[in-house]
């Protein structure tokens, strides 16, 4: 799986599913399924029908699952491929999984994926973006998308950022009459070209 994060527990899409329709939790919990959860930046749409939410649950048949309302998915490595019941085919990139509990103790799986089941591009024109892309809007939603890697893009921007402050009171001809300039110049490495006529 990709190395993406972000907190399921903070995502648009996860907590309207659990406020709209905590049945399908408990259903889903019931029988062990998966929960698809859109990664975050991934869904536009910030209201959902309360039956738009069934076709994100998946409960084990056959060595494939079956959404809430009656449609095939299928598991394959790190890719959800959407089967019978959906308009078209398509594959997404799962990021990452995660085990969740209901009230009864219950598990079941989340996993986020890299974009909605919806087909959002004109199928007669092809889209421009791999379907593996989100939108970060904002530093905290960088910082979200970095996970635990976040104190090392602190530190490489702080390190950036005073770099950039040395460099940018110095003016270019501290630089060329630096003594390391002053050997290359001196050493005959560099020639004097002749002009282009």
């Amino acid at each position: 799986m990709a190395m993406y994060d972000e907190d399921i527990l903070n995502n648009a899409f996860y907590l309207a599913i659990h406020k709209q329709r905590p049945d399908l939790i408990d259903k889903v919990a019931e029988v062990h399924g998966i929960v698809l959860v859109p990664c975050k930046g991934s869904i536009t749409n910030s209201s959902f029908s309360s039956s738009y939410f069934e076709s994100f649950i998946l409960k084990p048949n056959e060595g494939a699952f079956l959404t809430e309302d009656g449609k095939e998915i299928v598991i394959q490595g790190t890719q959800v491929k959407l089967g019978t019941g959906f308009a078209f085919s398509l594959s997404i990139p799962i990021l990452f999984e995660e085990t969740f509990y209901n009230d009864k103790e219950e598990s079941f799986s989340v996993l986020c994926i890299a974009r909605s089941l919806e087909k959002e591009e004109n199928p007669e024109q092809p889209s421009t973006a791999p379907s593996n892309t989100c939108t970060l809007k904002n530093i905290e939603d960088v910082k979200e998308f970095l996970g635990k890697h976040v104190e090392r893009f602190d530190k490489n921007i702080t390190s950036f950022r005073s770099a950039f402050k040395v460099h940018e009171r110095k003016s270019l001809r501290h630089y060329i009459v630096s003594p390391p300039m002053q050997s290359v110049c001196s050493s005959g490495v560099v020639r004097v070209l002749p002009p282009h006529t």
